[in-house]
């Protein structure tokens, strides 16, 4: 018997948090259905707290962008780059807990080929629906080149800190940059791989 694809899973609200629901969805033409998918998969990466494994809850806080463009542009090139390096340590934390408390697998970060590395990070940090870093954002592999171009409402100094936030994950796969178009909302990097390695 084929495993089914997709299951219902039927759950109760109160009539005001329906009505809430339903007018969010007029609003923004979205169905109940896709609403609450979305919501599940929000509180997942975001929301989750579990007190047996408090390694995977990181503190957070929520602050707007502007708040975070005033903070960076206070920050030298040194600042920076230690600030990506904490940023790059945090998430591979975040990995490795969300693999084990969601779906039981214990993962090395380090060990994820660069194609699903950039995928994790383009879902759950850079796009609308992760952590909201880009407005929009693309990569492409093409051979031993790697391409990454992104545009977003901060300042130069955030796209700075993007390219050390990367060179940190991807100098464990031994690529290095060879080219960097740094502006105030947007990044342009290229990565080449070095010989005998593969991605």
């Amino acid at each position: 018997m084929a495993e089914k694809k997709e299951i219902i899973v039927s759950t109760r609200v109160s009539f005001r948090t329906f009505q809430y629901l339903k007018k969010y969805c007029q609003n923004y033409d979205l169905s109940n259905s896709k609403l609450v998918r979305k919501a599940i998969r929000y509180y997942l990466k975001f929301a989750h707290r579990d007190d047996k494994n408090i390694s995977y809850v990181l503190p957070k806080i929520i602050i707007n962008k502007e708040d975070f463009k005033f903070m960076i542009n206070c920050l030298d090139e040194i600042e920076i780059k230690e600030f990506a390096k904490k940023s790059y340590e945090n998430t591979l934390q975040g990995i490795q807990g969300y693999f084990l408390t969601i779906y039981g697998e214990k993962v090395n970060p380090l060990e994820i080929k660069p194609r699903a590395l950039l995928n994790i990070l383009k879902n759950n940090i850079f796009q609308y629906d992760g952590q909201n870093w880009f407005n929009s954002v693309k990569y492409l592999f093409n051979k031993d080149l790697l391409i990454f171009g992104g545009n977003h409402g901060f300042n130069e100094k955030f796209s700075l800190y993007v390219k050390y936030y990367l060179l940190n994950f991807l100098k464990s796969h031994s690529y290095h940059l060879i080219h960097e178009n740094l502006g105030e909302n947007k990044i342009l990097l290229t990565f080449k791989l070095k010989k005998n390695e593969t991605a």
